[in-house]
């Protein structure tokens, strides 16, 4: 597929320089990289989808799991106010510190 060269390209484009960097990089750094890993995730979806029979049942169950979550941790990501019950329900892990 075409469309997969053009998207590892890119990739490859705004990540490889950053490697080769002796000094210290940070996540920004990456930033760049972040459209080409989505549109490489959409196309692996889309492959899925198409070409296995439980590809849609698969694809669709990602999609609303990741819905559900970006709307659970839509607070924490953002800065909304939230309540304490609502945090309390987000600290999955004894190290997360969310107030």
């Amino acid at each position: 597929d075409q469309r997969l060269w053009w998207v590892l390209i890119g990739f490859a484009a705004n990540y490889l320089p950053w490697v080769l960097v002796p000094r210290v990089t940070f996540v920004y750094h990456y930033f760049a990289s972040v459209p080409f890993i989505i549109l490489a995730a959409g196309l692996m979806f889309e492959d899925i989808y198409d070409k296995h029979r439980w590809g849609r049942t698969s694809v669709i169950a990602v999609m609303v799991v990741v819905g559900v979550l970006y709307v659970l941790f839509y607070p924490v990501l953002t800065g909304v106010p939230m309540t304490e019950a609502h945090a309390a329900l987000l600290k999955w892990l004894p190290t997360w510190h969310l107030y």
